[in-house]
């Protein structure tokens, strides 16, 4: 490539970035999206480290999917090597996600905690306006991030990642205050949504009541609002089914999740209509409505395929799919697929609560009780020698 080649493909990608069109249509270019992560690709083999954190921290920004396996380690070592401590944060915890969406949990839990180190001390917030106004400027999309916001991004990233490592929720609660008081210390409504949005799913997790859990999932969906950006709506609304699904109001959380998936649906907003489908297929399972259950884990399982969403196929391959099958009367196709879907949890390296342990042993029991005991060995043998293209298809396909 010609000397300068590399820099002026990273500006056109920047170009790209800045200027690019509104959901579907964003969607809808997901070949010209394939040709921009190549342009990364180039640009960051060939520019300087800053350079290679802004298109990093841009490409996160799209919000669309993982960044390429590919790119890892180069984004990874540009974003170390980047000397503007402030870029570093962004770039770090951007990073943090990818890394723990492609498995690498240490190295995600490492770059979470680097990005908020690299901000040193905190700045003092002003007081905060009142979120009366959405704001037309994220800071970090615009690739001009001011402390107070990326102090709270930075904050976010690292509650998100120590929850994932099991830190405990009354102690992350404090840093999320923070991160939203910061944000709207910033006039940031994204950041300031996407704080209030993870503390009402620690507040889930540690087993806060339903009505305040509404509440909370209230504010987050105004909040939302006021950031202007109807995706992240969306998104809230699908919180607020996914906690009537776990308080077990199966009714509730199917009305609210179906038109949560249209309009996901009509967004081209592909993550969360894979994760809205997947949480609507356990809701129709557990009403017993077989059929409707298992067209929307197959719509999931080919979105998230599709799009590289690792850990919602795991989910659903795991959980999901065998006991539809299974109760539809497909024992073998059942078997096989939950094989795999173990086989890919301990791939995985993740420890197995309890509770998930238990539903595991219900699995099986069921899977065991749809195939003749003399097909069971198998079976499994037949799931665990599965590629992931090949247990998805034995879902997806007729």
């Amino acid at each position: 490539m010609p000397a300068g080649a590399p820099r002026r493909l990273g500006e056109a990608c920047l170009y790209w970035i800045a200027a690019k069109p509104p959901r579907p249509g964003l969607e809808a270019q997901r070949g010209r999206l394939r040709t921009l992560g190549e342009a990364m690709a180039e640009a960051l083999r060939g520019t300087d480290d800053a350079f290679s954190a802004r298109l990093i921290v841009a490409f996160s920004g799209l919000q669309l999917f993982e960044l390429p396996e590919t790119l890892l380690d180069a984004a990874c070592a540009a974003a170390a090597r980047c000397p503007d401590p402030l870029l570093r944060s962004a770039c770090q915890s951007a990073l943090s996600w990818h890394l723990m969406q492609a498995g690498r949990a240490a190295e995600a839990s490492q770059h979470a905690e680097g990005g908020l180190a690299a901000l040193g001390a905190a700045p003092t917030p002003p007081t905060p306006p009142a979120l009366t106004e959405p704001t037309a400027l994220n800071p970090l999309n615009a690739l001009q991030p001011g402390a107070l916001a990326l102090r709270s991004n930075a904050l976010r990233h690292a509650v998100r990642q120590r929850w994932l490592d099991d830190a405990p929720v009354e102690t992350l609660m404090p840093l999320l205050d923070e991160a939203e008081a910061a944000a709207r210390g910033a006039g940031d409504w994204a950041h300031a949504a996407q704080a209030c949005a993870l503390r009402t799913a620690l507040a889930e997790a540690s087993g806060a009541p339903i009505d305040d859990l509404r509440r909370m999932h209230t504010l987050s969906i105004d909040a939302a609002s006021l950031w202007g950006d109807r995706d992240a709506s969306c998104g809230a609304r699908y919180g607020l089914a996914a906690a009537e699904l776990a308080q077990g109001d199966l009714a509730a959380a199917a009305a609210l999740l179906a038109p949560v998936a249209d309009e996901a649906r009509a967004l081209g907003n592909e993550r969360l209509l894979a994760q809205a489908t997947q949480a609507l297929s356990e809701a129709l399972s557990r009403q017993h409505r077989w059929p409707e259950a298992l067209a929307a884990v197959r719509e999931s399982l080919a979105l998230s395929t599709r799009i590289g969403l690792r850990r919602t196929t795991a989910a659903s391959l795991l959980w999901h799919a065998p006991r539809i099958l299974a109760r539809l009367g497909r024992g073998p196709d059942a078997m096989r697929v939950l094989s795999f879907g173990e086989a890919l949890h301990v791939r995985g390296a993740r420890a197995m609560p309890d509770s998930d342990a238990e539903m595991l042993r219900q699995l099986r029991r069921l899977t065991a009780s749809r195939v003749p005991p003399d097909e069971h060995e198998r079976c499994r043998a037949e799931g665990l020698a599965l590629t992931e293209t090949q247990a998805v298809a034995l879902v997806v396909g007729d």
